[in-house]
């Protein structure tokens, strides 16, 4: 996915993941405990919060901090995500989702309606990414601040995933960033 800023330094601070893996309570975190006022998917102040940098390949920022929440959570909210998205495919989002998946390779996952393997794919697409990079990370559980609520999305046709199937398919990174099967190692 191409960086939809040009690359030029801006002296800011990005703080980028995986859709529905915490930015927007990073965002609240930073601007109301710290006076820090990055912009939600948008330019702020200080940088920005944004998943579509996800991809960037020489990101404008001088800091940039990978956003991490656990993986089975995430897996579980961009299920719902795209379930959401597939029946507004009008919307730029769902245009995003499609992009991401035919230069991820997991096109076939999404477009067969196979949410829980294509939000999985999702998920080990943007955080290799994020592993070859020299960028800080953090966990969202990490935080000593009230859990954010919950996702606010609309669930048409909330699926349960197969948690041992998800993990089976993220444990190794995701152990690598500090996360077991039940929690935060």
């Amino acid at each position: 996915m191409k960086d939809p800023y040009p690359p030029q330094k801006t002296g800011r601070i990005l703080i980028t993941g995986c859709p529905r893996s915490g930015t927007k309570f990073i965002h609240r975190y930073f601007s109301r405990q710290h006076k820090v006022f990055l912009g939600h998917e948008c330019e702020g102040k200080h940088g920005t919060v944004e998943w579509r940098h996800a991809y960037a390949r020489q990101p404008r920022f001088e800091v940039t901090i990978s956003c991490v929440r656990h993986p089975l959570l995430t897996i579980r909210s961009l299920t719902d995500l795209m379930i959401a998205y597939s029946q507004q495919k009008d919307r730029i989002e769902w245009r995003w989702i499609v992009t991401l998946a035919k230069e991820g390779g997991w096109f076939q996952l999404l477009d067969g309606g196979m949410w829980v393997e294509a939000a999985t794919m999702w998920w080990l697409t943007v955080y290799s990414h994020h592993r070859d990079k020299e960028w800080l990370q953090m966990r969202v559980e990490d935080f000593n601040m009230p859990s954010p609520p919950p996702d606010q999305h609309p669930k048409p046709n909330a699926l349960e995933i197969d948690k041992d199937w998800c993990w089976d398919q993220v444990k190794d990174l995701a152990t690598e960033i500090g996360y077991t099967k039940g929690g935060i190692q």
